[in-house]
């Protein structure tokens, strides 16, 4: 079968979790005999950019262009350039099936292109870019209003948020087509979910979330993500409990929320963190994780030392 795997990013440019659960899933189906092809976009190229180059055996098209770029704070739904990389590619492979683990800095009009050439799509999304443009969903804010007016929640957690934000809004006129842009995005959007063959959730969690966004309950499937390989061997258990997060240390990820919950619970046990923060310290994702680790220099200091490991909680780590 001939897989074309489409993706926000791929390795080694892009090492984040889509780009290597994308590197992952494609190098496994090449394994399995299946000819797979990739089509990422490229943010880290630094310019504008259509390369073709062997990743693993797997060939990747990468592509990038201003057009693409994150403008007012959203990131467009539309690359034309992308659409027509897309098209040519779809000609000259003739994949039997098109994968698509994320549309960003790419174009939600795939699906619509796929369906053109007679090949069904598969999505397996692994954040909330269809349901917000913030695309992790802001914790302790879910999206009250449901239906035709979905986009009216955003538009109150990303716009309203800040009252001097939209007072400029309002001062320069934009803010009527900014109110439209955010009901408009968010209906194309689930039109797109509900044209796809099949959508894989990676989890319950998020299967629930789309469907409240509109998403059609018999397309959509929690297909929960697997490990490749044997399980690593357990280390001896400790004398105390002890709690792991992995993952990038910015706001997005939640560390912050478990670090102040691990201290109110207040249990005899140890919390270590693992993962990767911005390089900048004064990058606003991983502050909330700085104030509550005052002792490390940044989030990534603290993870590497795996001080809340080694030292009782009632230190409050």
């Amino acid at each position: 079968m001939r897989v074309l795997l489409v993706t926000h990013g791929y390795p080694p440019e892009e090492e984040a979790g889509t780009e290597l659960y994308a590197a992952g899933g494609a190098e496994a189906l090449a394994v399995a005999g299946h000819d797979v092809r990739v089509l990422a976009a490229n943010p880290r190229a630094g310019g504008s950019t259509h390369r073709v180059d062997e990743v693993n055996g797997i060939r990747v098209e990468r592509i990038w262009s201003a057009e693409a770029a994150e403008r007012d704070g959203v990131v467009p739904l539309r690359h034309e350039q992308a659409e027509v990389v897309f098209a040519d590619t779809m000609r000259e492979f003739r994949p039997d099936v098109v994968h698509a683990v994320s549309l960003i800095f790419l174009s939600n009009r795939f699906v619509e292109l796929a369906h053109e050439a007679g090949v069904p799509v598969v999505l397996s999304p692994t954040d909330f870019w269809f349901l917000c443009p913030r695309v992790h969903i802001p914790v302790g804010r879910r999206h009250p209003l449901r239906g035709r007016v979905w986009g009216l929640n955003c538009l109150a957690h990303m716009e309203a948020a800040s009252p001097r934000w939209l007072a400029s809004l309002a001062r320069s006129g934009r803010l009527p087509a900014r109110i439209r842009w955010h009901v408009r995005r968010a209906n194309m959007l689930r039109g797109v979910l509900n044209r796809a063959d099949l959508v894989l959730a990676p989890c319950e969690f998020v299967r629930e979330r789309f469907v409240e966004f509109g998403a059609d309950p018999a397309r959509i499937e929690a297909l929960p993500l697997g490990l490749e390989g044997e399980p690593p061997e357990r280390p001896p258990r400790g004398p105390r409990p002890r709690i792991g997060f992995l993952g990038a240390l910015t706001r997005e990820k939640g560390a912050d929320l478990l670090v102040d919950a691990f201290r109110r619970v207040g249990a005899d046990a140890d919390l270590v963190l693992r993962g990767h923060s911005p390089s900048s310290r004064a990058h606003p994702s991983s502050r909330p994780l700085r104030e509550r680790c005052p002792r490390s220099s940044s989030p990534a200091a603290t993870a590497a030392s795996s001080a809340p490991a080694t030292q009782p909680t009632s230190q409050r780590t």
